[in-house]
């Protein structure tokens, strides 16, 4: 189940911010928000299965990143995937969540 989530939050990464067209260093620092939003809410659901209490704090997160989906569907929603930005995009996702502990 952790696995099928971390894939549908990756895609959802992608398809809502691969195709930036606009400067390199504002698509990754808006990727790199995102992966850091999924690695949040992978510790909190870790926690949040011994911890009652870290529950609302995991609603919290989600819904910051809910919100930042929503604002970049909406930034790029004229954009057309590309390739190039996906494998980038891939790659920041990867670095965030192989730190992410």
């Amino acid at each position: 189940m952790k696995k099928l989530f971390l894939a549908g939050t990756v895609l959802a990464a992608l398809i809502s911010l691969s195709s930036c067209k606009s400067s390199s260093s504002s698509f990754e620092q808006e990727v790199k928000k995102r992966a850091e939003y999924m690695c949040k809410i992978q510790q909190l659901t870790t926690k949040a299965a011994t911890d009652e209490s870290v529950v609302k704090d995991l609603e919290k997160v989600k819904k910051e990143m809910n919100d930042f989906d929503s604002t970049m569907e909406i930034k790029y929603k004229d954009k057309k995937p590309d390739d190039k930005m996906s494998a980038k995009a891939e790659k920041i996702i990867k670095e965030v969540m192989d730190n992410c502990k």
